[in-house]
Protein backbone atom coordinates (compact mmCIF):
# COMPACT_ATOMS: atom_id res chain seq x y z
CA UNK A 1 0.00 0.00 0.00
CA UNK A 2 1.15 3.43 -0.43
CA UNK A 3 0.29 6.47 2.28
CA UNK A 4 -0.03 10.10 1.16
CA UNK A 5 1.24 12.00 4.13
CA UNK A 6 -0.20 15.32 2.51
CA UNK A 7 2.76 17.19 4.00
CA UNK A 8 5.07 19.94 2.17
CA UNK A 9 8.72 18.06 1.71
CA UNK A 10 6.78 14.83 1.04
CA UNK A 11 4.50 12.76 -1.77
CA UNK A 12 3.99 9.20 -1.28
CA UNK A 13 6.38 6.62 0.42
CA UNK A 14 6.38 2.76 0.27
CA UNK A 15 6.56 0.83 3.73
CA UNK A 16 8.80 -2.27 3.59
CA UNK A 17 12.21 -2.06 5.57
CA UNK A 18 14.07 0.14 7.29
CA UNK A 19 16.22 3.11 7.07
CA UNK A 20 15.69 5.63 4.16
CA UNK A 21 12.73 6.32 2.51
CA UNK A 22 12.33 6.80 -1.28
CA UNK A 23 10.72 9.93 -2.28
CA UNK A 24 10.43 10.23 -6.12
CA UNK A 25 13.02 13.65 -5.78
CA UNK A 26 14.49 12.87 -2.52
CA UNK A 27 15.69 11.09 0.30
CA UNK A 28 14.62 11.01 3.71
CA UNK A 29 16.52 10.13 7.02
CA UNK A 30 14.56 7.57 9.08
CA UNK A 31 14.52 10.28 11.87
CA UNK A 32 12.45 12.93 9.71
CA UNK A 33 10.13 9.91 9.20
CA UNK A 34 9.41 9.18 12.34
CA UNK A 35 8.97 12.83 13.03
CA UNK A 36 6.07 12.97 10.32
CA UNK A 37 4.45 9.89 11.23
CA UNK A 38 4.65 11.10 15.01
CA UNK A 39 2.88 14.38 13.77
CA UNK A 40 0.09 12.33 11.42
CA UNK A 41 -2.79 11.52 13.87
CA UNK A 42 -4.85 9.79 10.52
CA UNK A 43 -2.24 6.82 10.62
CA UNK A 44 -3.28 4.29 12.88
CA UNK A 45 -1.55 2.45 15.86
CA UNK A 46 -0.15 -0.16 13.46
CA UNK A 47 0.86 1.87 10.94
CA UNK A 48 2.38 4.10 13.37
CA UNK A 49 4.34 0.82 14.95
CA UNK A 50 5.36 -0.38 11.45
CA UNK A 51 8.58 2.13 11.32
CA UNK A 52 11.10 -0.29 9.50
CA UNK A 53 11.58 0.79 5.42
CA UNK A 54 13.49 -0.15 2.91
CA UNK A 55 16.33 2.49 1.50
CA UNK A 56 16.54 3.01 -2.13
CA UNK A 57 20.02 5.04 -2.84
CA UNK A 58 21.81 5.43 -5.61
CA UNK A 59 20.14 2.62 -7.35
CA UNK A 60 20.67 0.31 -4.30
CA UNK A 61 18.80 -1.42 -1.44
CA UNK A 62 19.93 -0.80 2.13
CA UNK A 63 18.18 -2.33 4.77
CA UNK A 64 18.14 -1.56 8.33
CA UNK A 65 18.62 -4.53 10.53
CA UNK A 66 17.50 -2.90 13.96
CA UNK A 67 14.95 -0.13 14.84
CA UNK A 68 14.66 1.23 18.52
CA UNK A 69 11.99 3.67 18.90
CA UNK A 70 11.15 6.24 21.87
CA UNK A 71 12.26 3.44 24.24
CA UNK A 72 12.66 3.92 27.86
CA UNK A 73 13.31 1.86 30.88
CA UNK A 74 13.20 2.25 34.70
CA UNK A 75 13.93 -0.30 37.92
CA UNK A 76 11.20 0.98 40.26
CA UNK A 77 10.86 4.26 39.75
CA UNK A 78 14.61 4.75 38.67
CA UNK A 79 14.66 5.78 34.98
CA UNK A 80 17.61 4.25 33.10
CA UNK A 81 16.83 5.10 29.52
CA UNK A 82 14.50 7.16 27.87
CA UNK A 83 13.04 8.17 24.78
CA UNK A 84 16.02 6.30 23.02
CA UNK A 85 15.74 6.53 19.09
CA UNK A 86 18.75 4.46 16.92
CA UNK A 87 18.57 2.51 13.38
CA UNK A 88 21.24 0.19 13.04
CA UNK A 89 21.89 -0.56 9.35
CA UNK A 90 22.59 -4.71 7.84
CA UNK A 91 26.83 -4.33 7.98
CA UNK A 92 27.19 -1.82 10.67
CA UNK A 93 29.75 -1.72 13.26
CA UNK A 94 28.59 0.42 16.10
CA UNK A 95 30.37 1.60 19.34
CA UNK A 96 28.85 2.90 22.05
CA UNK A 97 30.76 5.21 24.41
CA UNK A 98 29.58 6.97 27.47
CA UNK A 99 30.37 7.33 31.49
CA UNK A 100 29.58 4.29 33.76
CA UNK A 101 26.09 3.72 34.63
CA UNK A 102 24.51 5.60 31.31
CA UNK A 103 22.36 3.10 30.08
CA UNK A 104 24.68 1.03 27.59
CA UNK A 105 24.71 -2.36 28.99
CA UNK A 106 20.98 -1.78 29.72
CA UNK A 107 20.37 -0.74 26.04
CA UNK A 108 21.89 -3.77 24.95
CA UNK A 109 20.10 -6.23 27.06
CA UNK A 110 16.70 -5.10 25.72
CA UNK A 111 17.84 -5.55 22.65
CA UNK A 112 19.04 -9.21 23.20
CA UNK A 113 16.03 -9.74 25.08
CA UNK A 114 16.75 -9.85 28.47
CA UNK A 115 15.31 -7.11 30.14
CA UNK A 116 12.03 -5.41 29.34
CA UNK A 117 11.88 -2.27 27.61
CA UNK A 118 9.08 0.01 30.06
CA UNK A 119 7.86 1.75 27.02
CA UNK A 120 8.36 1.75 23.33
CA UNK A 121 9.57 -0.33 20.45
CA UNK A 122 12.51 -2.84 19.03
CA UNK A 123 12.24 -3.66 16.05
CA UNK A 124 13.83 -6.55 14.18
CA UNK A 125 14.22 -6.96 10.49
CA UNK A 126 10.44 -5.01 10.48
CA UNK A 127 8.94 -6.79 13.35
CA UNK A 128 8.16 -6.32 17.26
CA UNK A 129 11.07 -7.99 18.60
CA UNK A 130 8.32 -9.89 20.94
CA UNK A 131 6.81 -11.52 18.39
CA UNK A 132 9.86 -13.79 17.69
CA UNK A 133 10.33 -16.93 19.31
CA UNK A 134 12.77 -16.24 22.20
CA UNK A 135 15.44 -19.37 21.04
CA UNK A 136 15.16 -18.40 17.60
CA UNK A 137 15.76 -14.56 18.25
CA UNK A 138 18.60 -15.16 20.24
CA UNK A 139 20.26 -17.63 17.70
CA UNK A 140 20.32 -14.32 15.48
CA UNK A 141 20.88 -11.49 18.09
CA UNK A 142 23.64 -13.02 20.15
CA UNK A 143 24.66 -11.28 23.15
CA UNK A 144 28.36 -11.40 24.88
CA UNK A 145 28.54 -10.77 28.80
CA UNK A 146 31.78 -8.96 29.49
CA UNK A 147 32.53 -11.67 32.40
CA UNK A 148 31.25 -14.65 30.37
CA UNK A 149 30.43 -17.88 32.46
CA UNK A 150 31.87 -20.98 31.12
CA UNK A 151 29.58 -24.45 31.77
CA UNK A 152 30.38 -28.12 32.62
CA UNK A 153 34.08 -29.01 32.40
CA UNK A 154 36.33 -28.51 29.29
CA UNK A 155 36.38 -26.49 26.46
CA UNK A 156 34.54 -29.23 24.57
CA UNK A 157 31.29 -29.29 27.01
CA UNK A 158 31.32 -25.45 25.97
CA UNK A 159 31.38 -25.39 22.13
CA UNK A 160 29.11 -28.84 22.04
CA UNK A 161 25.74 -26.52 23.57
CA UNK A 162 25.62 -24.56 20.16
CA UNK A 163 25.18 -27.51 17.90
CA UNK A 164 23.13 -29.01 21.08
CA UNK A 165 20.49 -26.17 20.80
CA UNK A 166 19.96 -26.85 16.91
CA UNK A 167 19.56 -30.16 17.61
CA UNK A 168 22.94 -31.29 15.34
CA UNK A 169 25.70 -33.63 15.92
CA UNK A 170 28.60 -31.71 17.30
CA UNK A 171 31.39 -31.09 14.32
CA UNK A 172 34.61 -31.45 15.80
CA UNK A 173 35.94 -30.01 12.74
CA UNK A 174 34.18 -26.92 12.92
CA UNK A 175 35.22 -26.66 16.43
CA UNK A 176 38.75 -27.05 15.80
CA UNK A 177 39.01 -24.73 12.83
CA UNK A 178 37.42 -22.41 14.93
CA UNK A 179 40.08 -22.36 18.13
CA UNK A 180 42.29 -21.82 15.46
CA UNK A 181 40.88 -18.41 14.58
CA UNK A 182 41.34 -17.13 17.78
CA UNK A 183 44.82 -18.52 18.29
CA UNK A 184 43.80 -21.39 19.99
CA UNK A 185 45.30 -24.81 19.61
CA UNK A 186 42.56 -27.65 18.37
CA UNK A 187 43.71 -29.53 21.29
CA UNK A 188 42.34 -27.48 23.39
CA UNK A 189 38.74 -28.85 23.05
CA UNK A 190 40.07 -31.31 25.92
CA UNK A 191 41.50 -28.15 28.42
CA UNK A 192 39.24 -28.03 31.75
CA UNK A 193 38.00 -24.58 31.69
CA UNK A 194 39.35 -23.71 35.76
CA UNK A 195 42.49 -23.83 33.82
CA UNK A 196 41.95 -21.34 31.58
CA UNK A 197 43.49 -17.97 31.64
CA UNK A 198 40.96 -14.35 31.64
CA UNK A 199 41.54 -14.12 27.91
CA UNK A 200 41.09 -17.91 26.84
CA UNK A 201 37.85 -17.73 28.92
CA UNK A 202 36.48 -14.72 26.59
CA UNK A 203 38.02 -16.34 23.54
CA UNK A 204 36.23 -19.72 24.14
CA UNK A 205 33.48 -17.57 25.02
CA UNK A 206 32.91 -15.74 21.81
CA UNK A 207 33.26 -18.96 19.97
CA UNK A 208 30.29 -20.33 22.04
CA UNK A 209 28.35 -17.64 20.51
CA UNK A 210 29.84 -17.40 17.09
CA UNK A 211 30.41 -21.25 15.86
CA UNK A 212 27.19 -20.17 14.30
CA UNK A 213 27.23 -16.68 12.97
CA UNK A 214 24.34 -14.64 14.14
CA UNK A 215 22.85 -11.41 12.45
CA UNK A 216 23.58 -9.19 14.77
CA UNK A 217 26.54 -9.47 17.80
CA UNK A 218 26.40 -7.80 20.62
CA UNK A 219 29.79 -7.24 22.82
CA UNK A 220 29.42 -5.88 25.97
CA UNK A 221 33.32 -5.01 27.25
CA UNK A 222 34.56 -8.16 26.01
CA UNK A 223 37.96 -6.51 25.75
CA UNK A 224 37.82 -5.65 29.83
CA UNK A 225 41.02 -6.22 31.63
CA UNK A 226 42.26 -8.41 28.36
CA UNK A 227 46.24 -7.77 28.10
CA UNK A 228 47.18 -6.06 24.51
CA UNK A 229 48.05 -9.80 22.99
CA UNK A 230 44.18 -11.06 23.92
CA UNK A 231 42.79 -8.12 23.08
CA UNK A 232 44.12 -8.20 19.75
CA UNK A 233 43.30 -11.50 19.30
CA UNK A 234 39.65 -11.09 20.08
CA UNK A 235 39.43 -7.44 17.84
CA UNK A 236 41.00 -9.21 14.97
CA UNK A 237 38.31 -12.34 15.20
CA UNK A 238 35.55 -9.82 15.48
CA UNK A 239 36.88 -7.93 12.30
CA UNK A 240 36.79 -11.44 10.39
CA UNK A 241 33.61 -12.01 11.79
CA UNK A 242 32.13 -8.49 10.48
CA UNK A 243 33.77 -9.21 6.92
CA UNK A 244 31.27 -12.13 6.51
CA UNK A 245 28.76 -9.78 7.25
CA UNK A 246 27.64 -10.07 10.90
CA UNK A 247 26.31 -6.64 12.20
CA UNK A 248 28.34 -5.40 15.37
CA UNK A 249 27.08 -3.45 18.61
CA UNK A 250 30.10 -2.70 20.91
CA UNK A 251 30.71 -1.65 24.17
CA UNK A 252 33.91 0.55 25.48
CA UNK A 253 35.26 2.71 27.41
CA UNK A 254 38.85 1.39 25.10
CA UNK A 255 40.05 5.38 24.26
CA UNK A 256 41.75 3.07 21.05
CA UNK A 257 38.99 1.44 20.21
CA UNK A 258 36.54 4.60 20.34
CA UNK A 259 39.04 6.26 17.77
CA UNK A 260 39.22 3.58 15.60
CA UNK A 261 35.47 2.97 15.37
CA UNK A 262 33.89 2.63 12.61
CA UNK A 263 30.34 4.42 13.60
CA UNK A 264 30.32 5.78 17.22
CA UNK A 265 27.55 7.11 19.25
CA UNK A 266 27.89 8.27 22.84
CA UNK A 267 25.22 7.38 25.81
CA UNK A 268 24.52 9.99 29.02
CA UNK A 269 21.97 9.93 31.44
CA UNK A 270 20.03 7.33 29.86
CA UNK A 271 20.01 8.92 26.59
CA UNK A 272 21.77 9.35 22.81
CA UNK A 273 23.63 12.77 23.11
CA UNK A 274 26.09 12.57 19.83
CA UNK A 275 26.43 10.30 16.99
CA UNK A 276 29.46 10.61 14.48
CA UNK A 277 30.62 8.82 11.66
CA UNK A 278 34.40 8.63 12.15
CA UNK A 279 35.71 6.55 9.05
Amino acid sequence: STYNLDTADTHKFVPVSLGYIFIPSQFIKFSRLCQIIREKPSLNKSEKVQLEYQCFKKGTIMTTLLTIHQLSYQVGKQPILSNVNLTVEEGDWLTIGGPSGSGKSSLLKLIASLQTPTSGAILYQGKAQDTYEITTYRQEVSYCFQNPTLFGETVYDNLLFPFTIRHLPFNQKKAEEALQLVALKPDFLSKNINDLSGGERQRVALLRNLLFLPKLLLLDEVTVGLDSENKQIVLDFLEKIHQKGVTLLQITHDESELAHSKKTIWIQNGGIVDERVSR
